[in-house]
């Protein structure tokens, strides 16, 4: 198994997940003075929230590549790629503050991640 040609993989579905939680922010957000029933409503009509659905259905795709070759116990923990994009994503594109906690957990995973490539 030579992990390193599977991180491509990885850093799409990363894209993809990140995305996909992006646009459901910004959908969410366009609605959150509305309460009860018709919030839900209002989002199942949501151009941002059906995008993330559908970039949803293909990072799941993906996803099941990448279990066809890979061991779960790798191919999981290797995930982790998807809360660093979230992470810088919500950063740059939704101006949410980063704070030192956060900072703290992208190391960690980081190390995490580069062990697992290196090793696993």
């Amino acid at each position: 198994m030579d992990l390193v040609l599977w991180l491509p993989f990885f850093v799409l579905k990363a894209v993809f997940e990140g995305t996909g939680h992006i646009f459901l922010k910004k959908g969410s957000n366009r609605h959150s003075e509305v309460t009860g029933i018709r919030f839900y409503l209002l989002l199942l009509k949501d151009k941002f929230v059906l995008l993330a659905f559908a970039i949803n259905v293909f990072e799941i795709i993906l996803w099941v590549l990448v279990l066809a070759y890979l061991p779960l116990s790798v191919a999981f923990p290797l995930t982790g790629m998807n809360e660093i994009f979230v992470i810088f994503a919500s950063a740059y594109f939704l101006k949410e503050h980063i704070n030192i906690q956060e900072w703290i957990g992208i190391a960690s995973i980081s190390i995490g991640l580069l062990i697992i490539i290196l090793y696993g």
